[in-house]
């Protein structure tokens, strides 16, 4: 029963490095666009990264949440073996 959760919580591990990556990418080539006197493209790409980083937020929410309900199966679980 745990394996239910096991896997989308590692999914959304994935995603979080996926995401954790491009907004990195996206900050850096706002940058490159500054110095490059491309600010309405750079701003653009720190409106981008605003919104990969609250998708970021959501996905550490959603492992939090996946986490806290895997533990607490596994306690159901473990209490379930123990009594029969």
């Amino acid at each position: 029963m745990v394996f239910v959760v096991v896997g989308p919580a590692n999914s959304n591990r994935l995603r979080l490095l996926r995401l954790s990556e491009a907004a990195e990418n996206l900050r850096e080539q706002a940058a490159v666009n500054v110095r490059t006197g491309k600010e309405n493209d750079a701003r653009d790409l720190l409106l981008q990264k605003k919104k990969v980083m609250q998708a970021l937020d959501k996905a550490k929410a959603r492992i939090e949440l996946l986490d806290t309900l895997s533990s607490k199966l596994n306690e159901v679980q473990t209490n379930n073996t123990l009594t029969c």
